[in-house]
């Protein structure tokens, strides 16, 4: 996997960073700002999820890796390894029941915005039966990706199409292995799994790691770091 905008801010909604969003009058973009209210650094960042013509991704990945890296006191190469390890690595104290519950109450588990990076992935990998239910829409400044759309009635459906029941009980992910980056990251920190009546934090202590998961972890190689034109 790439360093991506959308790996960059989820790493930072881990770290105790809160985003705000507005429009950027001057540039005409849509901006991010995360913040931690305990040192009070921030880092500003165009929207991961859209996709603005005329803006180069890769080099708006670069200085924000650059700008976290500095709050960290890292390299940008060693903030990319950081950030990739661990934006999806689940919170202290939490542990995955298979319960469902968030890919059911969870608003855009089912209907919301995927990176563009994502999308990317998935048509090289060419994985055809899950880009059926994306959906590109554009605008005259930016791109942006729905899902989950149903393609025969062109809504989005009522509840995730992933969630499946797991042979050994509980239900999980069918597409696992190539889920949204939103989905991954979940949940950011107790707080925000116990509104969604999330029994993680419970049920930590008895609950053992899935295999699947302890072998993806083990899988992760050094990051893709976008390249850098040459000055």
């Amino acid at each position: 996997m790439r360093l991506s905008l959308s790996v960059l801010e989820k790493f930072l909604l881990k770290s105790g960073f809160e985003v705000t969003n507005h429009c950027d009058a001057a540039s005409g973009l849509v901006l991010c700002t995360a913040r931690r209210e305990a040192d009070q650094a921030f880092v500003t960042y165009p929207h991961p999820l859209y996709e603005f013509r005329g803006l180069d991704r890769d080099q708006c990945t670069l200085r924000m890796a650059g700008d976290v890296a500095a709050i960290w006191g890292l390299t940008p190469e060693a903030l990319a390894l950081k950030a990739l390890a661990e934006f999806d690595m689940p919170p202290q104290g939490f542990a995955c029941t298979r319960c469902g519950r968030c890919c059911q109450r969870l608003g855009d588990a089912a209907r919301g915005r995927i990176a563009p990076e994502q999308v990317r992935e998935w048509e090289a990998a060419g994985l055809t039966r899950i880009l059926r239910l994306v959906r590109r829409v554009d605008r005259p400044a930016y791109v942006f990706y729905e899902a989950w759309v149903n393609p025969r009635t062109g809504r989005y459906f009522k509840r995730c199409p992933w969630l499946a029941r797991l042979p050994g009980g509980g239900r999980g992910c069918s597409i696992h292995e190539h889920k949204p980056l939103k989905c991954r990251a979940y949940p950011y920190d107790s707080e925000g799994a116990q509104r969604q009546g999330c029994p993680g934090f419970d049920h930590a202590p008895e609950f053992e790691v899935p295999e699947f998961e302890k072998k993806r972890v083990r899988a992760k190689g050094r990051p893709a770091l976008p390249e850098q034109d040459a000055p």
